[in-house]
């Protein structure tokens, strides 16, 4: 999966272990991976991996939570409420907050009173754990534990134009088509 340009920034600005990057894409043909367990989880390696370092050593808490679940060799697997504390608790190590991106947060089929919506207002009010969220639509039923900022972003109709013309270049079109094509896009994209 690639990463998107925010991310990449982000993941060269902030260095772990001091600040980490944490992301997640949801995708609305892949469901079945896209429980609130699966995505705490995948965001728990992450942090974990950022935090290992060189070492290659687990973190304290999750070194804790490992002993915590095995009782006489057998393995217990947490629940979705043990792991949220033990990334809260990972997170802590940090010097600075955690940074939690998750795109496409719309595409999550969960009602609004989702398990994954209450991790992450768990997260935000642990106080070392920011949330950024994308999403196509608002989401106004959750309520958040902070004001959340929207975004509107447009792109202006010379900047379509141009690259509308630049995906069309050398495919051959007569241009008078390339002119056609070029222009009913920019009057229809309205701005996105």
């Amino acid at each position: 999966m690639n990463r998107s340009h925010v991310i990449d920034y982000l993941a060269r600005t902030l260095k772990a272990p001091e600040q980490c990057v944490v992301y997640f894409y949801f995708d609305q043909n892949d469901q079945v991976n896209q429980t609130a367990e699966f995505v705490v989880k995948c965001l728990l390696k992450q942090l974990v991996y950022q935090l290992s370092g060189k070492t290659e050593l687990p973190p304290a808490p999750l070194k804790s939570a490992f002993e915590k679940f095995t009782f006489g060799g057998y393995k217990i697997t947490p629940g979705l409420q043990e792991f949220a504390d033990i990334f809260i608790a990972c997170a802590r190590q940090c010097r600075k907050p955690v940074y939690v991106l998750l795109d496409a947060y719309n595409e999550y089929e969960e009602n609004m009173t989702n398990p994954l919506t209450s991790c992450l207002i768990q997260f935000i009010q642990s106080d070392i754990v920011k949330v950024y969220i994308t999403s196509r639509r608002q989401l106004t039923e959750i309520q958040w534990p902070v004001q959340p900022l929207h975004l509107k972003i447009q792109a202006p109709a010379i900047d379509v134009s141009r690259y509308i013309r630049a995906m069309i270049q050398g495919k051959n079109y007569h241009p008078d088509l390339e002119d056609e094509i070029v222009i009913a896009v920019t009057r229809n994209a309205n701005g996105l």
